[in-house]
């Protein structure tokens, strides 16, 4: 039943990517809860995982990752000040992607005998990595294209989540 949670999490992930892309005129507010809403539903689905995980197959760094979802997603859907939200947004989400890259890597090297495909795993928090830190070093840049950025990152991040779920054993 926890991998059913899992896996709906990362279909909720993509399906908000794609309506980023669909909508990029949407109210910076209704992302911001929206968003906020499925970040902290995947770490609340992470956390439920981590708990029906068997102690010997817990990883620090998933709980980790699970926490860190579930305070950005608490950030998102309870700050109120949505001017400060609209000025911030596009460095924090760069952030939030960058460190959820580097927890998968962290994963990756402490557990890799548990993956399946850990190449494809690899490549997964690369890429991430890769694209949170794109769009921390360019703020412009990233500001500019934020939807798009948010659909691409959400898209990316239901891959690795699914890629999670399909490849622990």
């Amino acid at each position: 039943m926890h991998s059913l949670w899992l896996i709906l999490s990362s279909v909720f992930f993509g399906v908000a990517g794609v309506y980023c892309f669909i909508h990029p005129d949407m109210a910076m507010e209704a992302v911001a809860l929206y968003i906020g809403f499925l970040v902290c539903f995947s770490g609340l689905s992470q956390l439920l995982r981590y708990g029906s995980t068997p102690a010997a197959a817990r990883s620090r760094w998933q709980l980790v990752m699970a926490v860190l979802d579930v305070l950005f997603g608490g950030w998102l859907l309870l700050s109120g000040n949505y001017l400060l939200l609209v000025l911030f947004l596009p460095f924090m989400f760069a952030a939030y992607v960058l460190t959820r890259g580097l927890l998968l890597f962290v994963y990756y090297f402490r557990a890799k005998e548990t993956v399946r495909s850990p190449h494809l795993f690899l490549l997964a928090a690369a890429v991430q990595v890769i694209f949170g830190g794109a769009l921390a070093m360019m703020p412009l840049f990233a500001a500019a294209v934020f939807i798009y950025a948010v659909g691409a990152g959400l898209i990316w991040c239901g891959f690795t989540s699914f890629t999670l779920w399909r490849d622990v054993k």
